[in-house]
């Protein structure tokens, strides 16, 4: 069994292109370097915009906020003038009541004779 490289030229083993000339090299690089920052700007732009936006997003948040902050305050307003409305009413309600029942061992005006009795 042979195991030898087959037999090849030069141009076809080492296929690498030939040194350049070091100006053609720096003007490769320097236009990388340009694209590079090119997209760079792009992005810080990009990158701005959406600062812009959240910015804006956050100040209508706010608002937002702020706006069901004074519901709340108008409801629990609300809320305390009804508790009092209603406090108010059950006073009155048990007034009324102790008013309208007389007192145990009293006279019932004559309802005991017809077999009424009050409440």
């Amino acid at each position: 069994m042979d195991i030898s490289p087959p037999p090849a030229d030069a141009e076809t083993v080492l296929p690498f292109p030939p040194p350049s000339d070091p100006a053609l090299r720096l003007r490769r690089a320097l236009l990388a370097l340009d694209r590079a920052l090119a997209q760079q700007r792009a992005a810080a732009a990009e990158w701005r915009n959406a600062l812009a936006g959240l910015r804006e997003t956050m100040a209508r948040l706010g608002s937002s906020t702020e706006a069901y902050r004074a519901s709340l305050g108008r409801l629990a307003a609300n809320v305390a003038t009804l508790r009092d409305r209603m406090i108010t009413l059950a006073e009155t309600a048990e007034r009324a009541e102790a008013l309208a029942t007389p007192a145990e061992g009293a006279a019932s005006d004559g309802m005991a004779s017809e077999g009424l009795s009050p409440r």
